[in-house]
């Protein structure tokens, strides 16, 4: 998978609001006592790519897990036992346990791709 682009903002407008999806528009209309979008001004907005921590490749009759950070390298070794096959700097798993790791990482608070 390609990386992905977070936006971050510097101050607020009252114009544009930023959605969960990074998405900066307009702002519909202001509701009173309920939780409110981030708002944000389009002219302050900075690009900063995001780096998965893991990226899962699946190749058929295996899945390789590659690391790209510490923390996503720290993971995998902790979660496998000492006989894990490791394919260079990828874990090298069948597909039946794909699924469970893939899980594992992502509630470990991982970014995977």
């Amino acid at each position: 998978m390609s990386n992905y682009v977070s936006t971050l903002h510097r101050d607020a407008s009252q114009k544009h609001v930023l959605t969960r999806a990074g998405i900066v528009r307009e702002k519909p209309f202001k509701r009173s006592g309920k939780k409110r979008a981030r708002i944000v001004n389009p002219d302050k907005l900075i690009q900063v790519p995001v780096v998965n921590d893991i990226t899962i490749e699946n190749h058929g009759s295996v899945v390789l897990f590659r690391w790209h950070t510490d923390a996503g390298r720290d993971w995998l070794r902790d979660s496998t036992e000492d006989g894990a096959q490791y394919f260079g700097p990828a874990l090298a798993v069948e597909p039946r346990y794909a699924d469970a790791l893939a899980e594992g990482a992502s509630a470990a608070g991982l970014i995977l791709g």
